[in-house]
């Protein structure tokens, strides 16, 4: 439905042929219900004052009301009718017309509430229930979602008698008041819980379950919820950011990682603090490993995926765990940098004591490369 701004004697609540000293006593009459002094000085009563004042010192100046009642006589010439029985007449005509045009009336359905979380590698590679924080609309019960409260500070419209519609023109069309907003009431005080919306914002913690393995860019829906209507609710949309892990990766059921190793412990042999998706654990290294070594923990990968039975009609693979991968730790064995001429010159004295032997992929190099030399010729 348009809405209409209802012409001058209208915001004052006077006919077209009111005199001077009734347009006078009524706007009087009006200034000790709306003016901004009285209402609190509001936004809204600062608004409709300027209204009110606006139709006043026009109405009130001889010239300017003679043009303006030329411009509405040819506007809404039925302003100046007073016959009451031409006047019912019409309204059952647009009666009639209004019941004609009416079509069913619109369904509203409940809204999905959408959010975003950030998951840790571990938490989307191993799953669970976890928590999400949701803002939603709440009908505000304060002001049964009308947005302002039923009291002396919002008083009925003066202009459309609390109907929030005017018939306006020839056809006598039926429109929402302008002044009123189509509400019946004069808004000069919203509600103070809601801030005029009709609706508070509310906030609460919902579960969702994040099945083993989630992606980096997955969407999980929660049923019914969304927002909250009188007969269904909507649905609860999760879109999951997954961060990386600064030393982890999957490799398929099992993570993977590289360890840097210093000579000694990979020499000697000693323990090793590495990564899991359960937080940290220590591995042992065998005496003398090479770089490139991998040590191998059962179990403690990512949950296993086994495909779905054929009677279930789907040959998509089903999220249930079937135990564990495993995780794959290769050691590099890190050489130190920067060493100064006397370093090096130990660390070869170190070396021509224990001999060459000692360094077994050295050697096994060694002899392989005599024998690609000797088939080369």
């Amino acid at each position: 439905m348009q809405t209409h701004q209802p012409d001058h004697y209208r915001l004052l609540g006077v006919p077209p042929r009111a005199d001077d000293a009734t347009i006078k006593a009524q706007f009087r009459q009006l200034s000790r219900r709306y003016h901004p002094d009285v209402c609190g000085g509001t936004a809204d009563a600062n608004a409709r004052f300027q209204q009110l004042s606006g139709a006043y010192n026009e109405l009130r100046d001889l010239q300017r009301r003679r043009a303006y009642d030329r411009l509405l006589l040819v506007q809404d010439p039925l302003r100046f009718v007073d016959e009451a029985r031409a006047a019912r007449a019409l309204d059952a005509i647009d009666g009639v017309v209004q019941r004609l045009r009416r079509g069913p009336p619109a369904l509203t359905g409940p809204r999905d509430l959408r959010v975003r979380h950030t998951l840790s590698f571990a938490e989307a590679m191993l799953g669970g229930i976890k928590q999400v924080e949701v803002a939603f609309e709440r009908p505000c019960g304060d002001c049964e979602t009308r947005g302002y409260r039923l009291d002396d500070d919002n008083p009925p419209c003066h202009v459309c008698e609390g109907q929030g519609r005017l018939q306006v023109g020839l056809r006598r069309t039926m429109m929402r008041c302008g002044f009123c907003e189509g509400r019946g009431v004069v808004v000069l005080r919203a509600c103070e819980t809601c801030a005029g919306r009709g609706s508070v914002t509310e906030r609460r913690t919902e579960p969702f379950d994040v099945p083993p393995r989630c992606a980096n860019g997955a969407v999980l829906r929660v049923r019914g919820r969304g927002e909250q209507t009188r007969s269904r609710a909507g649905d609860l949309i999760v879109e999951v950011t997954v961060q990386p892990h600064p030393l982890l990766s999957a490799d398929g059921d099992d993570i993977v990682c590289d360890v840097p190793l210093d000579m000694v412990t990979a020499a000697g042999g000693g323990r090793v603090e590495v990564p899991t998706l359960d937080g940290t654990a220590w591995v042992r290294v065998p005496p003398g490993t090479c770089s490139g070594a991998e040590l191998r923990v059962a179990g403690a990968g990512l949950p296993k995926r086994r495909a779905a039975p054929p009677s279930g009609g789907s040959s998509r693979l089903a999220a249930h765990s079937a135990g564990r991968g495993a995780a794959r730790y290769r050691l590099l064995v890190d050489v130190p940098r920067q060493l100064s001429g006397a370093d090096l010159q130990a660390l070869a004295v170190w070396q021509e004591r224990i001999g060459v032997e000692r360094f077994r992929s050295v050697v096994s190099y060694r002899d392989a490369l005599a024998d690609a030399r000797e088939e080369t010729g």
